[in-house]
């Protein structure tokens, strides 16, 4: 029974609750009342992880990168243009220099890339030199994303446990799960706390068991939920262009 709930959780349950705590932490970031401000924002440390696991999940199952670059492409752009106004007014920095689902698309992009360079008949010192010239342009592109290159390791460091299940992996989600939180710091000392969350959130996901086949959706239609991510930061910039002085 305990196994199967777990294993429940590993897919729909774990997609709500991370909405939900990415809610709580751009709610935060656009009205800083402390103390619930920084207690919002390490509970939202908790999402990243828990999109992270579920992406690179499906990914390393489906292969289906083409979708995924698609999804998160369009979603990512129609972002940032509707947010970008905002940001502007606001100083909120949720848009530049680029959002989350951007970061997602960036190591789907890199992964596909790496796919393509796999199945190609070329010498070993070719695939490698072409390995490492996709990395470094996608990961130095990174750096201008959320999560920034610690976020996209992170991502990476997600496909390849789900390919391989080594500890060798493991250990670098543990290790990324910290240091990835430089780019979101916000104030002294909270960046320990924050990596400290992203670490248990880490480790949790580790201990979850891969479902044997998928489970009924809360959310029916797919674009609803990538929708989610423009349409709530749009609701959270316009009240707080309504309040602020």
């Amino acid at each position: 029974m305990v196994k199967r709930f777990i294993t429940s959780l590993n897919q729909e349950y774990l997609k709500l609750f991370a909405l939900i705590t990415m809610t709580l932490d751009h709610m935060a970031v656009f009205f800083p009342i402390e103390p619930f401000a920084t207690i919002m924002r390490l509970v939202g440390r908790t999402s990243f992880p828990i999109f992270s696991f579920l992406l690179m999940m499906h990914l390393s199952q489906k292969q289906i990168y083409k979708k995924y670059l698609i999804r998160l492409g369009c979603f990512g752009i129609l972002s940032f243009v509707l947010l970008l106004p905002f940001q502007l007014k606001l100083d909120v920095p949720l848009t530049l220099p680029f959002n989350i689902l951007i970061s997602f698309f960036t190591a789907v992009l890199t992964l596909a890339c790496f796919q393509y360079i796999q199945r190609e008949s070329a010498p070993p010192v070719m695939k490698t030199t072409a390995y490492s010239v996709v990395f470094l342009c996608l990961g130095f592109f990174s750096f201008a994303c959320q999560y920034s290159f610690d976020g996209f390791c992170y991502l990476l460091c997600w496909y390849f446990y789900f390919q391989y299940k080594n500890k060798i992996g493991a250990l670098l989600l543990l290790i990324f799960s910290i240091t990835m939180n430089t780019s979101i710091n916000t104030g002294e000392g909270i960046f320990w706390l924050q990596g400290c969350v992203s670490l248990t959130t880490t480790l949790f996901l580790l201990m979850l068991p891969q479902p044997d086949k998928p489970r009924p959706r809360f959310i029916k239609r797919w674009w609803l939920f990538y929708a989610y991510y423009p349409a709530h930061l749009i609701l959270l910039s316009l009240i707080a262009c309504l309040t602020v002085k």
